[in-house]
C-alpha cells in the first residue's frame, strides 16, 4: 500500500487538506486542525490518502502546464494565482512570464533567474529574493 499526502509530488495541492479536514470533522473528531498557511496542528500530525493495494506504487506528478492550471482553479472556484501559488513546484512554467500579466518592475530578477545566477555551476540553490 501507499500513502500520498497533501504536499508531496503525487498530491502537489496543500489546499485539498481543507476539504479533507471538512469531510472527516478533523477538528473534533480528532483535535487536529490547519493553520492559515495549511500546515497541521499540533505539528506531529499526520494526513494522508491512504490506499491498501498490492499494485498500488507511488508516482510523482508531472510538470503541470498553464492550461492545466487555468482549468483546476475554475473546477476549485479559485483565482489562477492562487492556484500558482501552491503548485509553484510542480509547474512547468514561471508564472512570472505568463503573457497578459502585469510584469515585474524594471531591476527585478524572477527567483528561478537568481537561483541559477546564485549558483553559478547551473545548479539551484536557495536564494532569498526580495
Amino acid at each position: 500500500g501507499i500513502r500520498p499526502a497533501p504536499g508531496y509530488p503525487a498530491q502537489p495541492d496543500h489546499t485539498e487538506k481543507e476539504t479533507l479536514f471538512a469531510i472527516l470533522d478533523a477538528e473534533a473528531a480528532v483535535g487536529v486542525g490547519l493553520t492559515e498557511h495549511l500546515a497541521m496542528t499540533p505539528p506531529s500530525s499526520v494526513c494522508g490518502l491512504f490506499l491498501g493495494h498490492p499494485d498500488a506504487d507511488y508516482f510523482n506528478l508531472g510538470p503541470v502546464g498553464r492550461d492545466q492550471v487555468a482549468d483546476y482553479a475554475a473546477r476549485k472556484d479559485m483565482a489562477v494565482e492562487t492556484v500558482e501559488r501552491w503548485l509553484t513546484p510542480a509547474l512547468g512554467y514561471d508564472p512570472e512570464e505568463v503573457e497578459g500579466r502585469p510584469s515585474a518592475p524594471a531591476g527585478t530578477v524572477s527567483a528561478a533567474e537568481a537561483s541559477a545566477e546564485a549558483s553559478g555551476d547551473g545548479l539551484a540553490g536557495p536564494v532569498l529574493v526580495a
